[in-house]
Parts: C-alpha cells; structure tokens; sequence
C-alpha cells in the first residue's frame, strides 16, 4: 500500500537526518537503494562524524532559516500543524522547523492515512490527506530546492541522497498545490547606510540572497581571495571577511568570487519551487555586481 511505503520512507529518512546512522536504522537503510552508500563494514562514528559536522556544523536544515527572517514565523505554524494532525514533537530532539521532525510529522499522517484506508473510513483519510498536503506546499516543499543545494555542493555521499531522496519521496506525495511567495527584498544598497554587517546579513539570510552560506562556503571564499576571515559566527567571519577584503584592496574580487558560487547554486536547483529561488538569486547578484563594480570604479583598487 503506497500511504504504508510512505510511511516508512519518511520515518527511515526523518531519523536519519536527526538522528544519523545508528545500528538501529542501519539494516533498514540497507533495504533500500541508499544501501550502496554505506560499506559493509562501515565505521558508524565516522559516519556520524559526517552528518554531525555536515547538518549540525555548516548546514542546518531548519525551515526557518530558509524561509523568513523571524524563526517565529515559521517555528508556531508548524508546532500548531502538528498539534492538529495529533503528532507530538520532541523538544530534545530538534526544533519543530527541522526538515527531520517534519519527516516524521508525514511519516505519522501517511501511517494514519493507511490504517483509515485499510478500515474503509473515507472521512479520516481524506482528513489526514489533506493535513498532509498542507505540510507539504506550506512547510517543507518550498525549501526543499536551496537545501539540496547548499548540501550537495558539500556532500556527494550518504546524506546529499538522504535528502534527495526525501525531496523526490515528498514531491511524489505533494499534489502541487500552494505557492511560494519569498518576503519582499528591501532594497539594501539604496538604504542612507549600509554597512558591512548589513551587507554580511543579506548574505546570510536565502530569504532574501536566494543562497545558504555556510562556514566552508565563507572559507573558500577567504581562501581564494588569500585574506582571513578570522572566528565567530558565520555572521561574524562574514562580516570579518567583507572588511578585511575591502582593508587588503580584495572586495571587488570577492565580490566576484561570490558571484560565481550564486550562479553555481542557481543551476544546481532542481527541486520545486527552484524557478523562485533561481529569481530571488538573480536580484542577489544584481547586488553584489552592484558591489563589485562601484570597488573597481575606485582609485587604487586592485581588483
């Protein structure tokens, strides 16, 4: 029965990503196509070394910090979306916005909606259906495409498939239906002050860049412009790096080098919604050429 398969794709994949590879869910990834990934005589703590550092460290997979600027936002609605559906959240697991928790929230309703089927009561499986589909366009669909790209440009292994998987497993659910409306971009560089820090928070912030930077990402970008970044939040080594490009007469080349890492995000996306991140990515680039052209008309630059 496809609502049972459902099911338990979404709890096998939801306890993944919050709980990584445990000799739990080992024999149970091994019956899937994922089996491939992982050796026969895998090392689990090196394993969990990975998802820790991937999902814990550079990436977190919170809806929240993909869709709005006030956690709030998204955090409350999908906390009442489970009260509703009858599905209780873990505190001591992840926040209710985590892309594992709200796996296991489609894992509980695909559960219930083949127990109804099964006992031929159409009224509750069209109420669970319907609870279902709305997680899916208001919640997890619309993040899905900025997710599967920031974590492929940093992984090519295990947990990218994981996630893409559990993209392709709710896009098969989903029915198409919603839509997806970013919040309006303030027009940064028009404002009577903008700042580095400013500067460092739209970056940081896909809501409103398109893109999610992670620590490797603000490295990389250090490192190709030989400059240091030094430590801190991602919003501090950012904020660092801005200001010591623009000290060692570099911003215009990082400006560049930034360019480029949004325009590779942008064609990496290929989940739903992608068509709405790729244009929020081009009016972000807009920006930073912006940047980068306004540094070069200055004398004695060295870009």
């Amino acid at each position: 029965m496809l609502a049972e398969a459902r099911s338990r794709g979404y709890g096998l994949l939801g306890n993944l990503l919050l709980r990584g590879l445990t000799t739990e869910s080992l024999p149970r990834l091994r019956q899937t196509p994922l089996a491939g990934l992982v050796p026969e005589d895998a090392d689990l703590d090196r394993l969990a070394a990975a998802h820790h550092r991937l999902l814990s460290m550079e990436i977190h997979p919170y809806a929240s910090l993909f869709l709005t600027e006030d956690p709030a936002g998204c955090i409350d609605p999908i906390r009442d979306a489970a009260r509703a559906a009858g599905f209780h959240i873990d505190a001591a697991s992840a926040r209710p916005d985590h892309l594992g928790i709200g796996l296991l929230l489609l894992s509980f309703l695909s559960g219930a909606t083949a127990d109804a089927l099964a006992d031929n009561k159409t009224d509750i499986t069209a109420q669970t259906e319907a609870l279902a589909q709305s997680f899916l366009s208001s919640w997890l669909i619309p993040w899905l495409a900025p997710l599967r790209a920031a974590v492929s440009a940093h992984d090519d292994g295990l947990w990218a498939s994981v996630i893409a998987t559990a993209a392709a497993l709710a896009e098969d659910h989903w029915d198409g239906s919603g839509s997806l409306t970013l919040p309006e971009s303030a027009p940064l560089l028009e404002a009577s002050r903008t700042d580095l820090r400013a500067i460092a928070t739209f970056l940081l912030t896909p809501c409103r860049c398109g893109v999610y930077l992670s620590r490797a990402d603000i490295g990389g970008l250090a490192r190709g412009v030989s400059v240091p970044r030094g430590f801190g939040s991602r919003q501090q080594e950012l904020t660092n790096l801005l200001r010591t490009s623009a000290e060692y007469g570099e911003l215009g080349a990082l400006m560049h080098r930034l360019d480029g890492l949004m325009a590779r995000r942008s064609e990496e996306m290929t989940s739903a919604f992608a068509g709405v991140w790729q244009a929020r990515i081009e009016e972000a680039r807009g920006v930073v050429q912006t940047i980068r052209r306004a540094v070069e008309a200055q004398p004695h630059s060295n870009s």
